[in-house]
C-alpha cells in the first residue's frame, strides 16, 4: 500500500484527535473542570494547560485559576473521567490502523508523542489494537517536557533512529505543529475541529494539512 510517508526514516504521531477518538471525552471533562475556574480561560491559557505535562497543567488549573481543591483533586478528577474511557471505549479514527500497518510494512518506525498520561494512552491504543506498532510511547508528564519544547520531539525520533531532516510529525494542534516545525520534521496538520487550530491554520503552518489519515493513504 502507498503512504504519504514514502523513504521517511520514522513518523511521530499525536494521539488524541490525531490516532484515537477520545476528543470528546476530553472536551466534555476540559469543560467540568473550567467552569470551576475564577474566570473563563482564554485561548492561550487554554493551550498552556494542553500542552503542559499533565500535572503541570492540573497545577496551572489549581494555583493560578482556581480549579478544584488542590492540583491532585484535579487528577483524580481527569482520572475518574477518562481512564474508563481509554480502557474500554477507545477507537482508532479513520485511516489510522491502516497507515500504520503501511508504515510498518516498509520498515518506517513510528512512535506516539502525547500531552496525556501514559497510563491513559497505552490502555487506548490497546484497546483500539494499534499499541502494537509503536516503539515508543512518549508522554510529556514521563519526561518532564512540554510538546512546545523541539526537544521532545528530537529525543523521541534519537530513541527510534530516525533523522529530524527525514522524519515526520502528525497532530491536531497548531502549537505542536510549530514546535515540530522547529526541530525539522516536516509535518501533517490534522484537523479535528478548530480548538486546536482551524483548518486554514493548519494548512499555513503544516508541511500538509488533512481532515483524515485517510487521506495520507
Amino acid at each position: 500500500m502507498t503512504h504519504a510517508f514514502a523513504g521517511a526514516s520514522g513518523v511521530l504521531f499525536d494521539c488524541d484527535g490525531t490516532l484515537l477518538n477520545t476528543m470528546d471525552i476530553w472536551n466534555e471533562t476540559e469543560e467540568q473542570l473550567i467552569a470551576q475556574a475564577a474566570r473563563p480561560l482564554t485561548f492561550e491559557e487554554l493551550n498552556d494547560v494542553r500542552s503542559a505535562p499533565i500535572t503541570q497543567g492540573a497545577l496551572l488549573l489549581h494555583e493560578k485559576h482556581g480549579v478544584g481543591t488542590s492540583s491532585q483533586a484535579v487528577l483524580d478528577f481527569l482520572d475518574d473521567s477518562l481512564m474508563g474511557f481509554y480502557r474500554t471505549q477507545a477507537q482508532a479514527l479513520p485511516g489510522a490502523a491502516a497507515l500504520l500497518e503501511a508504515l510498518r510494512n516498509d520498515g518506517i518506525p513510528c512512535a506516539v508523542v502525547t500531552s496525556s498520561p501514559l497510563r491513559y494512552v497505552e490502555e487506548g491504543l490497546r484497546h483500539a489494537g494499534i499499541l502494537e506498532y509503536f516503539s515508543e510511547v512518549v508522554a510529556t508528564d514521563e519526561v518532564g517536557l512540554s510538546k512546545r519544547d523541539p526537544a521532545i520531539y528530537l529525543n523521541t525520533l534519537e530513541a527510534i533512529g530516525a533523522d529530524a531532516d527525514t522524519a515526520w510529525g502528525v497532530d491536531d494542534a497548531l502549537y505542536a505543529i510549530r514546535s515540530m516545525n522547529a526541530a525539522g520534521l516536516r509535518t501533517v496538520g490534522t484537523y479535528e475541529c478548530d480548538e486546536t487550530g482551524t483548518f486554514e491554520d493548519l494548512a499555513a503552518t503544516a508541511t500538509r494539512a488533512v481532515r483524515s489519515l485517510e487521506e495520507l493513504l
